[in-house]
């Protein structure tokens, strides 16, 4: 207890007020959130929850500004997006925070080239196989052939045994909501 003024006490340790409405950093970074995972190519929540390894309705809780994820969370995003954390926790000025849609049809393209790249090297993580020369030129072999020809080489990428030898089924969808976010983002520009 705390005296305030004249014989008044204050009892100091009483909680604050739980809030009602969350605070405007949650609501920028869900605003960001979720232009960046459209922007990168990441059209529907659940294919970038699955990337992420989430439950869709967990991710999604963040997207509403119904909670913040854990800094592993946010790392993960980052990796998943490209971006860096100050591009999804920088207040929004309203602007598309990447560019044109080939710009995101490349960066899908890159990303799924790295990851099967890093599959048929046995590496469990892409920054493991990316110190690899071999590894890099079969990612930049593969990037190439999905630019010039998406959908024959998304057909051959799902024909290989490369992704039924991947045993980690969490890593599996990944790269399945991947190759759909690429085919949707390739979809989009032949429209």
């Amino acid at each position: 207890m705390v005296k305030a003024s004249g014989n008044c006490f204050v009892n100091s340790k009483l909680s604050r007020p739980q809030e009602t409405n969350p605070p405007d950093a949650r609501l920028d970074f869900a605003r960001q959130l979720k232009a960046t995972r459209t922007a990168k190519g990441f059209a529907h929540a659940r294919h970038f929850a699955a990337a992420l390894g989430l439950e869709e309705n967990r991710y999604t809780r963040y997207e509403r500004a119904e909670v913040e994820p854990s800094l592993s969370i946010i790392r993960r995003m980052c990796v998943t997006l490209g971006v860096t954390p100050n591009d999804l926790l920088a207040p929004s000025d309203g602007a598309e925070p990447a560019g044109p849609a080939i710009g995101r049809r490349e960066n899908l393209a890159w990303r799924l080239a790295s990851e099967l790249a890093t599959v048929r090297a046995g590496a469990t993580q892409p920054q493991e196989a990316t110190k690899s020369l071999p590894v890099l030129h079969a990612a930049a072999t593969l990037y190439r052939k999905l630019t010039e020809d998406p959908y024959r080489t998304v057909a051959e990428i799902a024909s290989t045994e490369v992704m039924a030898s991947i045993e980690d089924e969490h890593r599996k969808e990944a790269i399945v909501h991947l190759v759909q976010a690429y085919i949707d983002s390739v979809r989009r520009l032949d429209c």
